[in-house]
């Protein structure tokens, strides 16, 4: 690689800089760079990290307990300096920039000994701005970025999205055929679930502006709720719903549909899906949303009823997701690394801990209590080997 060429070297010296994307850039190169010394040959960037502070990054952390991982931060120091005839470039910048949120920004890591530059050389972490201070008195402006799984957070991210129809007329128990609620925007025009006082009706789509279509009776009262008479003015709203899916799947579509994430930028599907199938084949889901909730809290408990942590790799630039209980029907292919001896080990067997008996708890009751507790599960099954029991009781 040549990033680890580049550190082999003996002429080489630390140099990182930063790419600021902007809507209104001020570069004729269609985004800003920045370093904390003399910018290499040929190469436009503007020397105005500040070396007293520079760069300060807080790196990811997974936290198994909550699904979610503690997100990476990164705080950036700049001073400010003029540019063109009148004002200053953060000046400028900020003023033809006001909507920056979660505006990208890379950070690039590598070593320069003063020959050719190559900017491929270099390691890159991306972060989305969350906030910009300054220019202060001193002209010293403070950016700070973050991970991307910050976009799921508070009102960035709502699961599900907003909807507010009502009943134009009262409905019965039985009524089915096109409904009209007013306004459908934010319904599926696929269909999908939505909730009228406290009954679940499945929806088979949309039709014009303002209504939905039930196809029959069956549809009326799922998810075990009851088929009930609604009063016209009843509000109707969208849900998020998943049956029968696969937690990776849920997953997947929360972030995607329910957040302003482009998962097909920042999620590897070839990899998520290996997780799924290798480890999580039998972590099938069903359950609806409602009401409005952070889509991060959704995400979190879902991680950890589905034994899976969801995490963003800067340097990779992209959402990672692993089980962290997997459940796995058959075994996946054995390796070398995980199955097979090496050279020099053996195997050391102790009848003292020879297993008679199996004790397995089930039916969890919270799953944000600790799963090693039994008095947090409704039910056990016990399963003893007769034979070991006779040979080690």
């Amino acid at each position: 690689m040549p990033f680890e060429t580049e550190a082999a070297k003996l002429s080489r010296r630390p140099f990182t800089f930063v790419r600021l994307d902007f809507d209104n850039p001020l570069s004729a190169q269609g985004f800003e760079y920045h370093c904390t010394g003399l910018p290499p040959h040929g190469q436009q960037m503007f020397p105005s990290i500040e070396n007293r502070s520079g760069i300060d990054p807080a790196p990811t952390r997974m936290d198994i307990a909550s699904g979610l991982g503690y997100r990476g931060n990164v705080r950036i120091t700049f001073k400010d300096f003029i540019y063109g005839d009148r004002g200053t470039y953060w000046g400028k910048l900020l003023a033809a920039n006001p909507y920056y949120l979660d505006r990208p920004i890379t950070i690039y890591e590598g070593f320069y000994d003063g020959g050719p530059f190559n900017i491929s050389d270099f390691k890159q972490k991306l972060y989305f701005i969350k906030k910009i201070s300054g220019p202060d008195s001193n002209g010293v402006v403070v950016l700070t970025a973050a991970s991307i799984l910050t976009m799921l957070d508070n009102d960035q991210a709502k699961t599900p999205n907003k909807s507010a129809g009502s009943l134009v007329s009262s409905i019965t128990a039985s009524s089915t055929g096109i409904t009209d609620i007013g306004d459908n925007t934010g319904f599926d025009p696929a269909g999908g679930i939505c909730v009228v006082n406290s009954e679940y009706i499945r929806y088979s789509g949309t039709s014009g502006v303002d209504s939905i279509v039930i196809d029959s009776g069956a549809d009326r009262g799922v998810f075990g709720t009851t088929a009930d008479d609604h009063s016209a003015g009843d509000s109707v709203f969208h849900c998020f719903s998943f049956e029968n899916e696969n937690v990776v799947d849920v997953i997947r579509r929360l972030i995607d549909e329910q957040s302003p994430i482009d998962a097909s930028t920042y999620i590897n599907d070839t990899d998520w899906n290996a997780v799924r199938d290798d480890y999580l084949p039998g972590q099938i889901m069903t359950g609806v949303v409602t009401p409005t909730e952070d889509t991060k809290d959704v995400i979190d408990k879902l991680c950890e009823q589905g034994y899976v942590s969801v995490w963003w790799s800067e340097e990779d630039q992209e959402i990672k997701l692993e089980a962290i209980g997997p459940v796995i029907s058959p075994t996946t292919t054995l390796n070398k690394n995980s199955h097979i001896l090496g050279e020099g080990e053996k195997p050391e067997r102790d009848p003292t801990k020879a297993i008679s008996a199996d004790l397995v708890f089930y039916g969890i009751r919270n799953p944000e209590e600790d799963h090693e507790d039994p008095k947090n599960y409704q039910y056990s099954y016990f399963k003893p080997d007769a034979e070991a029991v006779v040979q080690v009781g």
